[in-house]
């Protein structure tokens, strides 16, 4: 019998590639460019536009910094809620962190996009990984990271809280009586935790979908175990189909002894799409891109992804076994160390490849099992 599944597509934008001729070089600060782009996602049935955040410019060298599209971009709520009024079916997924913003915040801009989308607003959550972001909001340090997913699952329980400050009928707007709230149908929050203190209510009424969809990505210890809590949609970046089993299977046994549903949960490992004629047209295309890649800029993306200056590093020998304990991402370094290990690459290599995994596509797509 013939099974037939539906395959969950999810895209985010990015000048990657700017270099190349007939790209957008400004196409994540081109508003028209970017609706444009949206709209012919909604059409080609994709399920959602996903869009990153940075909350401080990059720490890299001037060499580096010079041709980095990162310096530049919308604030998220702003850009997916202008895209969501020329866009009807696809998800709006924004990314927002718990570390250097407040849950009323969060959870008021999150049902303001749900409401103007019409039930289309998803919430990547995330810790946030870059040190440099701290000194923007009035702090010298990085919060540590196991310190940092204690605060985002209390978070989470306080922004899902608020959203259910009213229940769904609670506004009725009788113009004859002149009653506009059902006070009965408003609950107060009040929170207090180890993290968080919040009253509430929320002064928005309660978001279309209820709850916007919940996104996660860490795949540290406690990134796995806030995805496993908290998350309908996993991302991750899986090396092989061997290592996306055991992160699967993970994160699904995690729901489950948590008291989730385990099918509740949808996990969309990462691919770099390379279109192509054929493999080795596609291939050809992959070397072509990797050679515009500048030596400073990609040293200092290894930096960025090791949370240590690499530049001092001899290109041409193997990555250095004693690096320095690091308080960014956990899951970036330990993606690029597998990578190092098991492919035996140099400074050099390691740099110039993207620990994210890519599939070649061509016009003539092969079933793989």
């Amino acid at each position: 019998m013939a099974v037939t599944c539906r395959l969950q597509c999810l895209l985010t934008e990015t000048t990657t590639g700017q270099q190349r001729e007939g790209s957008y070089p400004d196409a994540n600060f081109n508003l028209a460019h970017l609706k444009s782009f949206i709209q012919k996602l909604e059409a080609a049935k994709f399920d959602a536009f996903f869009m990153a955040d940075h909350l401080a410019v990059l720490n890299m060298p001037t060499e580096a910094l010079k041709r980095s599209h990162t310096t530049t971009s919308f604030e998220p709520f702003t850009l997916l809620s202008a895209l969501s009024q020329v866009t009807e079916r696809i998800g709006l997924a924004a990314t927002a962190s718990t570390t250097y913003d407040e849950p009323y915040h969060i959870a008021r801009r999150f049902a303001s996009l749900d409401h103007l989308s019409n039930g289309r607003a998803a919430w990547n959550i995330v810790t946030t990984g870059n040190p440099e972001s701290s000194k923007n909001f009035g702090q010298e340090e990085h919060m540590q990271h196991n310190d940092r997913y204690k605060r985002a699952r209390e978070f989470y329980d306080v922004v899902t809280g608020l959203w259910d400050s009213f229940a769904d009928d609670a506004f009725v707007r009788d113009q004859e009586s002149g009653t506009y709230l059902d006070p009965d149908k408003m609950h107060v929050l009040n929170h207090s935790g180890d993290e968080l203190k919040v009253r509430g209510p929320l002064n928005i009424a309660r978001p279309v979908q209820g709850w916007p969809v919940i996104v996660q990505a860490g795949q540290s210890e406690p990134g796995r175990q806030l995805a496993a809590e908290t998350a309908e949609m996993v991302f991750c970046s899986p090396k092989d189909l061997k290592s996306a089993k055991e992160l699967y299977a993970d994160i699904k046994g995690r729901a489950a002894a948590a008291g989730r549903n385990r099918d509740h949960i949808r996990i969309l490992p990462a691919g770099m799409i390379i279109i192509g004629d054929s493999a080795e047209d596609a291939q050809a295309k992959r070397l072509k891109l990797d050679s515009l890649v500048h030596y400073d800029s990609a040293i200092s993306s290894l930096s960025i992804a090791l949370g240590t200056d690499a530049s001092g590093f001899d290109p041409d020998a193997p990555l250095p076994i004693d690096l320095p304990p690091t308080n960014a991402s956990h899951t970036a370094r330990a993606s690029v160390l597998r990578l190092a290990e098991e492919e035996q690459l140099t400074v050099r290599q390691l740099a110039q490849r993207p620990a994210s995994p890519n599939f070649p596509i061509s016009s003539k797509v092969k079933n793989q099992t």
